[in-house]
């Protein structure tokens, strides 16, 4: 009896110096997200309630995506353990991040914030710990206005009014987008976008190089506060907004009669973490902390302008951030298709063309 007590006792010492073993160590993180998706006080945030929890310091790096080679590059070479990617990417066929088994499955049960998630959002839920990707974020590629210089405009085409010549700017490296909203403003079908061979004609070419030729400014992945200051419109993700009204400009997105291109962003895990497995619990809880009320609400929808993925937020805001929301339930907020690999190129090259109008 005595000798089994003992070997007992040894097992639970074990068991418990394993468990201690696997919480109390340094973990360094690597995010390699959107620019704004890991502000440094909602890292330290999570850092302390992984402390708290977990007794484990946490070392978090941050790299900002740049352009879709590198994304790739950067995820297919485990050079990340938590990445973002855009919904039009996930099933993209020049990266065919699930086929190629870059992306981990998710174990939910680390992701209890996941059933926050907007009904109205599409995410892999097949099976249960068969998830790979996880909505976080949403918003418009926006028809945004300063409101000191007048009403909220009704239709894409006011960027092609000569009054607004050299008084806008859109992205640069933003050519979907661009080329989506010169469809719109044509009166071409949504699906149009997705069809090289319609957009490949003269009077669309001229549209979209007017729209080149007559912006002030280009600005570059995020929109900064400098670029919308003074102008009177612009094409933006409104991530410069709070910004803009610290300075005396009030900014807004439009609901134009044609509608807007909205995005939503995910965040997936490469297979960096495949043997790490707390490093993956890790992981699985910053996407979790990503999806609670303090990031979603306080962070994204506050100081980032951009539209929460949870749902139940009009309960949780003020008036005038209720009507920001009115957004969400718009039927005519499009996301971008996943295009085949022709009408890509061929898209591609008509937005580098058209900048050869600037």
């Amino acid at each position: 009896m005595k000798y089994i007590f003992t070997l007992v006792l040894l097992l639970l010492v074990n068991r418990n110096f394993n468990a201690y073993s696997q919480t109390n160590k340094d973990v360094t993180l690597r995010l390699f997200v959107y620019e704004g998706y890991a502000p440094n006080h909602m890292i330290e945030k999570f850092k302390y309630n992984m402390l708290k929890k977990y007794n484990a310091k946490i070392d978090i790096q941050v790299q900002h995506v740049g352009d879709l080679k590198n994304q790739f590059n950067i995820i297919r070479g485990r050079a990340a353990d938590v990445v973002s990617l855009t919904h039009n990417l996930l099933n993209d066929g020049r990266f065919q991040y699930n086929n190629k088994r870059l992306i981990l499955p998710l174990n939910l049960e680390n992701i209890p914030n996941i059933k926050k998630i907007s009904q109205n959002l599409e995410f892999d839920d097949s099976r249960k710990v068969k998830s790979r990707f996880i909505p976080i974020c949403q918003g418009p590629y926006g028809l945004a206005y300063n409101t000191a210089k007048g009403p909220p405009p009704e239709s894409w085409n006011i960027f092609w009014n000569e009054k607004m010549k050299h008084n806008y700017t859109i992205g640069l490296h933003e050519s979907l987008y661009n080329i989506g909203i010169t469809a719109l403003a044509l009166g071409y079908p949504l699906s149009s976008l997705s069809n090289f061979e319609l957009l490949n004609n003269p009077t669309f070419k001229e549209k979209l190089r007017t729209l080149v030729r007559n912006s002030d400014t280009l600005w570059i992945g995020v929109e900064k506060p400098s670029d919308l200051k003074g102008k009177t419109i612009a094409a933006v993700w409104g991530d410069s907004f709070k910004k803009l009204k610290q300075k005396g400009e009030h900014w807004k997105i439009a609901n134009p009669k044609e509608g807007t291109f909205r995005w939503i962003d995910y965040l997936a895990l490469s297979k960096s973490l495949e043997t790490q497995p707390f490093k993956k619990k890790i992981a699985e809880e910053w996407i979790n902390f990503s999806l609670s009320n303090e990031y979603q609400i306080n962070y994204l929808f506050r100081d980032l302008n951009s539209y929460p993925v949870i749902s139940g937020v009009k309960r949780l805001v003020n008036e005038s951030e209720r009507s920001r929301l009115d957004i969400l339930d718009s039927k005519k907020w499009f996301l971008l298709p996943t295009l085949a690999n022709r009408d890509r190129n061929g898209i591609e090259k008509l937005w580098k063309n058209a900048l050869k109008a600037k």
